[in-house]
């Protein structure tokens, strides 16, 4: 039985007030699909000085924002453009993907091919949606320390 899983791009919903405006014109081919993958630029917080400690990064409204992502139909997400906007900022975010079943972590099996604009990508026979990580990456990926 085939499966269709789409990749979204760069999904940023800084500034979205209304959570069905940023998918409205592609959400019925998103909910075709039978895995949606989309890849965050932004982190669903608000901190209160809205920059991270390095003075960049991309806030949403973590309601607005986890109501957008369950309209679009979006099953996990990959978040690891987020690594300058702040440990507790990311900390946020994982919460809040957490708290609307947002899975951040997917894995895909199947046979290697070619795109049609010859991009290496792999024809899925099977899609799962992982589990949360539950110990940290290693001290020497990660962009902040841990005070523990």
């Amino acid at each position: 039985m085939a499966k269709k899983l789409l990749l979204t791009g760069d999904v940023n919903l800084m500034n979205v007030a209304d959570a069905a405006e940023p998918f409205r014109k592609i959400v019925d081919e998103l909910h075709a699909a039978d895995v949606v993958f989309g890849n965050m630029e932004c982190c669903l917080h608000l901190p209160a000085s809205r920059h991270s400690h390095a003075n960049e990064g991309f806030f949403a409204d973590p309601v607005v924002g986890g109501e957008a992502l369950k309209f679009a139909g979006i099953h996990a997400v990959g978040i690891a453009n987020n690594v300058n906007y702040g440990a507790a900022n990311i900390a946020a975010s994982i919460a809040r993907l957490d708290e609307i079943e947002v899975a951040d972590f997917v894995e895909a099996e199947g046979v290697p091919m070619v795109t049609a604009r010859g991009e290496l990508s792999v024809e899925p026979s099977t899609i799962r949606l992982l589990t949360k990580a539950l110990r940290p990456l290693p001290e020497k990926f990660s962009p902040f320390k841990r005070n523990l």
